[in-house]
C-alpha cells in the first residue's frame, strides 16, 4: 500500500498555519512531521526534507507520541490514517 499526505486537513501549506493547532493539539510542524513519519521516512531524512536538525525532529516525534499517547512509529501511522492525515492511494491496472 502506498500513502500520500492528505493536505485537505489543513488548507494550504502547513507552514502558513503558524500558531494554529489541530483539534488533537498538534502544531503545524508536528503534523508535517507526523505525515512524514507515517510515510516511512527516517528522522534523518525528515530533518533534511524540513531543513531542521535531527534533534529537532526527534523532539517533534517525542511531542507527537506524548500528545497522541502512542509509543512507536506503527502507532503513529495508524493514528495518522485514523485522523485523516494520510490517505491510501488506490492504483488500478491500465486497461489492456
Amino acid at each position: 500500500m502506498a500513502f500520500t499526505c492528505a493536505r485537505d486537513w489543513w488548507t494550504g501549506s502547513t507552514r502558513s498555519s503558524v500558531g494554529h493547532r489541530s483539534p488533537n493539539g498538534l502544531a503545524p510542524r508536528e503534523i508535517e512531521t507526523l505525515q512524514l513519519i507515517a510515510q516511512g521516512f527516517t528522522y534523518a531524512q525528515i530533518a533534511t526534507m524540513m531543513g531542521l536538525s535531527q534533534a529537532t525532529v526527534d523532539t517533534y516525534a517525542k511531542r507527537i507520541r506524548n500528545k497522541l499517547n502512542v509509543t512507536n512509529k506503527a502507532e503513529i501511522t495508524r493514528i495518522a490514517v485514523e485522523l485523516g492525515h494520510l490517505v491510501e492511494e488506490r492504483f488500478t491496472k491500465p486497461a489492456a
